[in-house]
C-alpha cells in the first residue's frame, strides 16, 4: 500500500506545483497532498515500531508564530531550538535525542520517515536547502521520558508550502503531539484541519495555549475545548498554558513550565496500534485521493471511445465504398493489366507485329499509365489511384469529425481543464497526424504494386500449367486489342478510371472467372482484399488511433493517466478487505 500511495502523492504534488497556489484548485490538492502523506508515514511507522527499532517521538507542532522553538528550549532547559519572533523562522525538523535514546543510531529508522530528504547536524542546516533535518543527541535531559522531541516548521504559513510534508511527516511519526497554538490562533480553520487528521489517525494530542495571560485562561480553555467537542470528538484533549511574556528576565512563569513538563512527561508512551483508525482514515481520503485521477481517467476513456468510434466508420466505409463497390474493383483489374503484359504471344510474323503495334495502342496507353503510376510512387508524389483518394478523404473526415466532438465536449463544464488541454494538444497535432497518415498511405500504394505483380506472375504460372487456357487467352489478347481501339477513338483515350470496363479488361476477366480457373480467380479476389483491408486497417491503427489516443496522456493539468488502472483498483480492493 505504501507503493500506491507513495505514486498519488507524486501526482498530487506534480498537480499543485502545475496549478499554482493561488488557483482554484490549489486548496484541495494541498488537503489531498497533507493526509497522503500522513498516511504513508503512518503505515511506514507502523513497520518500524514492529521492527522494534523506533524509539518514542514527541512532536511539538503548531501554526506559525505561536512559540513552538521557545517551548521546545523550555522543554530541554537549553536554547538549542532557534527562536525568533520573525513568522517562519524555523524551516526545518530538528530532532533532540533525549535519555537513553541520546546515544543511539538514528539513520536506519529516520531514512525511511524521511525518505525524501537529508540528514545533517543541526548546526549545520541551510536554510536555502528545505530538504534536510537533523537529529542530535542531548544529554543529560532527565525532564522528560526518553524520546526523540521534534521542532517543527508552522503549517500554516504562506512559505510553508515547501517544507509542509516534513511538519506531516513529524506528525503521523509521533507518539505525542504537542500542539501550541495563542489565542490569536486557535480558531483559524488550518489548526481544526490538523487537529482533525490528527484525531482520525487516533495520534495523542496534548494542547499547549501560549501567550495567554492568566485572566484569560478559563474562559480560552473552556472555549478551546467547546471548539474541539464541537467539531472533532466528544472528549477534548488536556490543555496548559504559558505566557512568555509575563515571566521574570522575558522567561515564562517556571510553574507554568513544570505543569507542561509534568502534561508532556505523563502522556509520552507509546501510541496503541493504529491500524483501525489508519484503515478508517485511509477509506474515508481515498475518494479525496483518487477523485481527480477517476474522473481525467474517465475523460481519457471518454476519447478513447470516440477516437474508436471515428475509426470504426473508418473501417466501414472503406468496406463499402471500396473493397465492396462493384465498381471499385481496381486492385484486381490492375493485377490482371500485368498479367497482359505477361501474355505476349511468341513468334508472330513481323507484319503482324506490326499490326499489333496499332491494334494495341491503347493498351499500351494503359500500360504507360501503370508505370507512370509506379514512377509516381517511388519519386514520393501524390498516387492518383482511387483507393489513394479514398483513403486520404476518409482520414481527414475522421479527424473533422474528432475535431467536431471535441468542440461540442467543451461546451460542457465538467472536467472542462481537461478536455480544453486535450483540445490544444490536438489543435497543435493535427497536421503532424494526418501528413504521417498520408505518408502512410503512400508507403501502402507503393507496397502495394509489389503485390499485384505478385499476383500476376501467380495467375501466370497457373496459366501455365494449363497451355490450351493459355493460348485461348494470347489468341483473345489480340481480338481484344483490336476491340478496345474502338473505345480509345469514342473515349479519346483509356485513363485508369476506364479499366474495369476496357474490352482488353472484360475479356480476360471473363475467361478467367468462367473458365478452368474460376475457383481460383475467386481465391485470388479475395486475397487481395483481405490483404489490403488488413494493411489499410495496420496503417489507420498506428497512424491515427494510436497518435490521436496517446493525446489523452498528460492532458490533464495533473497527469492522472499516468497511475494506471490496476494500481487504483488495487489500492481499493486492499482498502475493503482492511490488507493496510
Amino acid at each position: 500500500m505504501q507503493k500506491i500511495l507513495s505514486q498519488l502523492i507524486e501526482q498530487t504534488a506534480e498537480a499543485l506545483r502545475s496549478e499554482g497556489l493561488e488557483s482554484e484548485q490549489s486548496d484541495e490538492l494541498q488537503a489531498s497532498l497533507s493526509s497522503l502523506v500522513l498516511a504513508r508515514t503512518a503505515l511506514i511507522k507502523r513497520q518500524l515500531r514492529e521492527q522494534a527499532v523506533l524509539p518514542l517521538q514527541v512532536a511539538v507542532v503548531g501554526p506559525t508564530q505561536v512559540g513552538k522553538s521557545s517551548l521546545v528550549n523550555w522543554l530541554l532547559a537549553s536554547d538549542l531550538a532557534g527562536a525568533s519572533a520573525r513568522a517562519s523562522h524555523t524551516v526545518h525538523c530538528s530532532g533532540y535525542a533525549i535519555g537513553e535514546v541520546a546515544g543511539q543510531n538514528h539513520d536506519s529508522w529516520a531514512e525511511k520517515i524521511f525518505s525524501d530528504m537529508h540528514r545533517r547536524d543541526g548546526r549545520h542546516l541551510d536554510r536555502q536547502i528545505i530538504s534536510e533535518f537533523s537529529i542530535d543527541a542531548v544529554p543529560g535531559v532527565d525532564r522528560l521520558p526518553s524520546c526523540i522531541l521534534w521542532d517543527t516548521p508552522d503549517f500554516d504559513s504562506l512559505q510553508s508550502f515547501r517544507y509542509r510534508m516534513a511538519v506531516l511527516q513529524a506528525v503521523a511519526l509521533a507518539d505525542l503531539v504537542v500542539f501550541v497554538v495563542s489565542p490569536e490562533k486557535y480558531a483559524d480553520r488550518s489548526v481544526w484541519s490538523m487537529l482533525e487528521q490528527m484525531d482520525q489517525l487516533g495520534l495523542p494530542c496534548l494542547m499547549i495555549m501560549n501567550k495567554t495571560p492568566h485572566a484569560a485562561r478559563g474562559e480560552l480553555g473552556q472555549s478551546l475545548r467547546s471548539k474541539y467537542t464541537a467539531k472533532i470528538s466528544a472528549v477534548a484533549p488536556d490543555i496548559g498554558f504559558i505566557d512568555e511574556f509575563r515571566g521574570v528576565g522575558g522567561q515564562p512563569d517556571p510553574i507554568d513550565v513544570a505543569n507542561v513538563l509534568q502534561l508532556v512527561a505523563g502522556r509520552v508512551q507509546p501510541v496503541a496500534d493504529q491500524r483501525q483508525n489508519l484503515l478508517g482514515f485511509m477509506r474515508e481520503q481515498w475518494p479525496r485521493w483518487t477523485g481527480a485521477a477517476a474522473r481525467e481517467r474517465d475523460a481519457a476513456r471518454e476519447w478513447a471511445t470516440m477516437v474508436r468510434s471515428a475509426c470504426e466508420t473508418f473501417r466501414h466505409d472503406y468496406q463499402r465504398e471500396y473493397l465492396e463497390h462493384s465498381r471499385k474493383d481496381e486492385t484486381l483489374q490492375l493485377a490482371l493489366a500485368e498479367l497482359l503484359v505477361l501474355l505476349e504471344v511468341p513468334g508472330i510474323a513481323q507484319p503482324l507485329i506490326r499490326l499489333r503495334g496499332i491494334v494495341t495502342w491503347p493498351v499500351r496507353q494503359l500500360m504507360s499509365q501503370v508505370d507512370s503510376k509506379r514512377e509516381r510512387a517511388e519519386t514520393g508524389k501524390k498516387d492518383i489511384s482511387e483507393e489513394s483518394r479514398l483513403l486520404t478523404q476518409m482520414g481527414d473526415q475522421a479527424v473533422n469529425v474528432l475535431s467536431s466532438s471535441l468542440a461540442s465536449r467543451l461546451i460542457d463544464e465538467t472536467d472542462e481543464r481537461w478536455w480544453d488541454s486535450l483540445s490544444g494538444r490536438f489543435t497543435a497535432s493535427r497536421d503532424d497526424i494526418q501528413a504521417d497518415y498520408q505518408r502512410a498511405v503512400d508507403q501502402y500504394q507503393e507496397a502495394l504494386q509489389v503485390e499485384i505483380r505478385k499476383v500476376a506472375r501467380g495467375l501466370y504460372q497457373q496459366l501455365q500449367e494449363q497451355p490450351a487456357t493459355l493460348n485461348g487467352l494470347r489468341a483473345a489478347r489480340v481480338s481484344a486489342d483490336a476491340a478496345a481501339v474502338v473505345l480509345a477513338v469514342k473515349s479519346g483515350g483509356l485513363g485508369l478510371a476506364d479499366l474495369v470496363i476496357a474490352p482488353a479488361m472484360l475479356s480476360l476477366t471473363t475467361m478467367l472467372t468462367e473458365g478452368a480457373l474460376g475457383k481460383y480467380m475467386e481465391k485470388v479476389q479475395a486475397d487481395l482484399k483481405a490483404h489490403q483491408l488488413s494493411q489499410v486497417m495496420e496503417t489507420m491503427h498506428n497512424q491515427l488511433q494510436k497518435p490521436l489516443e496517446a493525446l489523452a496522456v498528460q492532458s490533464g493539468a495533473s497527469g492522472w493517466a499516468g497511475i494506471a488502472d490496476d494500481i487504483l483498483a488495487e489500492g481499493q480492493a486492499r482498502l475493503e478487505r482492511g490488507d493496510v
